[in-house]
Order: C-alpha cells, then structure tokens, then sequence
C-alpha cells in the first residue's frame, strides 16, 4: 500500500552534523542564515527512509543546496485582487519583472498566464511567471493576481406587444417571446425563466393584468413588468378596397372598403400614396364607406390607396389599392402613298397613350383579298413587307402586287382603335408592268442594241 506518509528525511550539513528538516534558509539555529558570503552556497545531504509493515525499510540520498542569491522581484501593477462586473471585459493591468543580481529590468523574460472568465461569475487567477537568470534548474519567480468576477446587475424583461394588448376574443394567447422577452448581461437570453403571474381569459370580454418577472443565476431579480391585456372583437376589414385602370376619359370611380367590431372605433382616413385625405370622424361599425376618384384630375400616373380604420387598438389598415391612368389610345392618321414599282418605303404610324402594352397588326385589301387580310413580314409576290406588328410597315421593295387598301389595327390592354384605311397604289408615271414585262423589254432592248450592232458591220 501507500507508505509515503510514513517517510522519514535526515539531513546533515557540510559539517555532517544533524540539521532539523525542513531546512530555513535563514536561520541555522543561531537566527544567522546558512549563507554569509556572497556568491557561495551551502549544500546539505538528505537522507530518505521508509518501512513497510513487514520491516522492510528503503533507503535514498540527494542533496539540497542553498545558493547566496537575490531571486528576481516580479511587481504587479494596478489592484490586487480586482473585481469585474460579469460579462467583462477583463484587461489585465500586467506586471514588471527585476534581477536585483544584475540590476536589469527582465520583463521581457516574463510569461503570463490569464486564467479568468469574465463570461462566468467566480474567482480566477492571472499567474506571472519569470525564470531565475543564470539558473535554468532552479524553478521559476512567480507571482499571483486574484481576479474577482461578479454579476451584480439585474437582468431586464422588456415587452414587445403594446401596452395595452388588444386581443381578440377566441385566439390563443401565447405568452411568449412574442409578447415578452428578458435578458441578462451575463446570463443572456433569460425569455424561458420569465415566471407569469396573472392568466388571460381569451373568451371573456374584459381587461386582465399580467405581471412578469425573472430571476438571474446569481440571484439578481429584474424589475416586474406589467401588462394589460383587453380582450375584445378586433376591428377586422371584411370588404378590401379594388384598383382598377382607368383612361382620363373614363367616369371617375368609386373604390369601397367596410369593417366590423372594433374597440371603440373614432373614426377613418382614405390615404393616397402614404397621405392622409382628411380624418372622417365615424364611430359607426359595422360601416361600408367609398372613394370616389377622377381620373381626368388624377392624371396619367400610377396611385395606390388604403383605407386605415382607428380604434382604441390603433390604426387597422386595409390592403392597398392600385388606380393605374393612362390616356386614351390615339394616333396619328395614316396617309396614302404613292410609291414607283420596285421602291423602298417606311410608312409609318405615331401612337399614344393605351394602358399596358401597345400592339399593332397591319391589314391589307389588295387585288388578291376578299377582305382585310393580316400582312405577314415577308415576302408577298415579288415584293416584301418587314414590320407588320410594328408601327412602322416597311415595303422592301414594293410592287404592284402590294397596291390596296391599308389599315392598322392598334391595341392595348383594354381599347382597340383602327387608324386608316389609306390608299397604297402605284405613281402612273411608270408603267403597270410586271417582272415578265420588265424582262420582255430589257430582252427587247439588248436585241435592238445587237441589232444595231450588227448594222454597222
């Protein structure tokens, strides 16, 4: 077993002669130190014994030597021991080293070990530590800080609901992070050891008060908030206000939005782009009420109204409506054109207003169509269209074929307009000639030429 309690030590000076163990330094039993002359030392012979129960007895020797030194002086600045409040920071003031041996100042040589938690109440340590100069066997210099850490401050619950709660009757009540929360410096979140005194009956009409309070580990209570919660018939929208998209021309138009119940409802505004039109004293509920809008004094823009409703809970708003103007469809007439077989022409439209996206489609009635027929970009006889559901209809190049009538079909989202019809026909001053016509006389032409050639021979 464990004999080491039973260990014995004997130790003899350089003198052999028995000296009481432990050793002091400074007093050889005369109150006079071992040492007396500098740079000497003093070693002792110690002598280790043991016995077992069975008087076995173990023997082992060393020495101990004492050596005529000043040991280096660590200072530590600032207090000892310092306090800090939980959760820190904690910035050490640190400390200085010195060699009285050297006279030199070793803190540089000096390590530093900060063993403290400012996160954790309790008590810590920071250990400074500096080696013996010339003496790497002989154990360190060290000096201690006693660090204090302490949570003395209360932690705080803060409510997020408003103060009164409204709540309406039927709904669940959570009491939760939702309604309240509480926090620690040092602890944390403390939103789950909130103790609530005081219930909520949330299918009874009527005020009930809530109080609530926490406590952190260290003990710290926070100040109790109270709450009131009134359970009522919320204000609820039940007819949600319509956009709609209008042309200036159009008739103005009524927007209509109506609400139920309501603790205590004052009154209501019709706001236009986040602006109050004007606060409507009202107390009636339930209540159906409109807004009558002029387009033609709104003018084209984009507009979003809502229509917020107040009560002894607040403002209970409704969803928005958007009121998109725009002008009327319009353009500008489409001429006739008179064009040379085989030239190129942009024959153009100039459109404006619509609401949403403005489409074209061209629509001919040429030799060839019973009636108005779409034009297709491409190419039709001998000719070419490019821009048939554009504003812009390019002839590249037109011919004969293409001579008609002609018309475009405009279109937004809501109005069709059509602009023309407009005459498309050939300048008399060239001839009605096809391509087989036109090949015909430039065959005859180069065979006159060659004729006349042939004549001068």
């Amino acid at each position: 077993g464990d004999v080491t309690a039973g260990i014995t030590v004997t130790a003899l000076d350089e003198g052999a002669n028995p000296v009481a163990f432990p050793i002091d330094p400074a007093d050889r039993g005369d109150g006079q130190p071992w040492i007396t002359a500098p740079d000497t030392d003093y070693v002792f012979d110690l002598t280790y014994t043991v016995q077992d129960g069975s008087g076995n007895v173990k023997t082992e020797t060393t020495t101990l030597t004492f050596f005529a030194l000043q040991l280096p002086v660590i200072t530590i600045l600032g207090e000892n021991p310092v306090t800090i409040a939980c959760p820190g920071p904690y910035a050490d003031a640190g400390a200085t080293a010195y060699d009285p041996e050297s006279d030199s100042d070793i803190t540089a040589s000096m390590t530093t070990t900060v063993a403290v938690n400012p996160g954790v109440p309790g008590s810590y340590t920071v250990t400074y530590s500096v080696p013996v100069p010339g003496y790497p066997s002989m154990p360190p210099v060290t000096a201690v800080r006693d660090v204090i850490v302490e949570d003395t401050t209360a932690p705080v619950i803060s409510l997020i609901a408003a103060n009164p709660l409204y709540w309406s009757r039927g709904d669940v009540f959570p009491n939760d992070a939702t309604i309240r929360t509480a926090t620690d410096e040092c602890d944390g979140d403390l939103t789950g050891a909130i103790v609530t005194t005081g219930a909520v009956d949330v299918n009874t009409l009527g005020t009930y008060n809530l109080a609530f309070d926490v406590t952190d580990g260290e003990g710290n209570p926070a100040d109790t908030v109270g709450l009131a919660v009134i359970v009522v018939d919320l204000l609820e929208i039940i007819e949600q206000p319509m956009g709609a998209r209008l042309y200036t021309s159009d008739d103005p138009y009524e927007m209509t939005a109506a609400w139920k119940n309501g603790a205590n409802v004052s009154g209501y505004e019709w706001y236009q782009d986040a602006v109050g039109l004007g606060f409507i004293a009202d107390p009636t509920t339930p209540n159906t009420v409109t807004l009558s809008v002029d387009p033609a004094v709104l003018g084209v823009g984009t507009y979003v109204y809502y229509l917020g409703v107040s009560d002894d809970s607040g403002i209970t708003e409704t969803e928005d409506a958007t009121i998109e103007v725009g002008a009327p469809l319009s353009a500008t007439p489409l001429n006739n054109v008179t064009l040379a077989e085989a030239e190129t022409y942009d024959w153009a439209i100039t459109v404006s207003g619509g609401l949403g996206a403005v489409n074209y489609q061209w629509q001919a009635k040429r030799a060839g169509d019973a009636d108005w027929t779409p034009v297709v970009d491409g190419g039709y006889l001998a000719g070419n269209y490019d821009g048939a559901d554009s504003a812009t209809l390019k002839l590249m190049p037109f011919t004969v074929d293409m001579v008609g009538q002609y018309r475009v079909e405009v279109s937004d989202d809501y109005t069709t307009i059509i602009v023309g019809p407009a005459t498309l026909s050939l300048d008399p001053g060239v001839p009605a000639v096809g391509l087989l016509g036109l090949a015909a006389m430039a065959l005859a032409t180069a065979l006159g030429g060659a004729a006349t050639l042939r004549k001068r021979k």
